[in-house]
């Protein structure tokens, strides 16, 4: 009997163990975690917006100010006027550390990024980052490129 219990005492003993080791890397990494989970979000409604002017033949404005990111939509035709459409909040304080980054999506192509107003020579490539409040060092980003193609910086390369 006494054998049984050993056992069963041995096994929560590892198992509250590892739950601890989980959670202290957890906590450990938990601006990191954040951060990546931030720009993965950002990443895919970037992809969805560019998917959506491809297939309804308009255009998507997507500017990223402190704490929030707004897109507009600008239908083609007579009256062309940009409106706006949605506005996502960052989550965990995460913020861009370049407010008023725009970029737009036309009919599926990437047409433009610029910061402050869109007058300016288009750059070979932009990279918009995003820091945690915590940490600022630390930082994720999207680089946008001039050919119409973009990725995200992951890990120590883009912080």
């Amino acid at each position: 009997m006494t054998s049984i219990s050993r056992k069963i005492v041995w096994a929560l003993g590892i198992l509250l163990f590892v739950g601890f080791l989980i959670a202290g890397v957890y906590f450990f990494r938990k601006e990191s975690y954040q951060l990546n989970k931030n720009v993965r979000l950002v990443w895919m409604r970037v992809l969805t917006y560019r998917e959506l002017s491809l297939h309804r033949g308009c255009a998507y404005r997507i500017q990223f100010n402190k704490g929030e990111y707004q897109v507009s939509v600008l239908h083609h035709g007579p009256e062309e006027k940009w409106q706006d459409y949605l506005t996502f909040p960052y989550v965990d304080d995460i913020e861009v550390a370049t407010p008023g980054f725009t970029v737009v999506f036309d009919r599926g192509n990437l047409v433009s990024y610029y910061i402050g107003e869109k007058t300016e020579k288009l750059r070979p490539s932009l990279i918009l980052y995003f820091f945690h409040h915590k940490n600022p060092a630390c930082r994720r980003g999207i680089q946008f490129m001039q050919t119409g193609r973009w990725k995200a910086l992951w890990g120590n390369g883009a912080g």
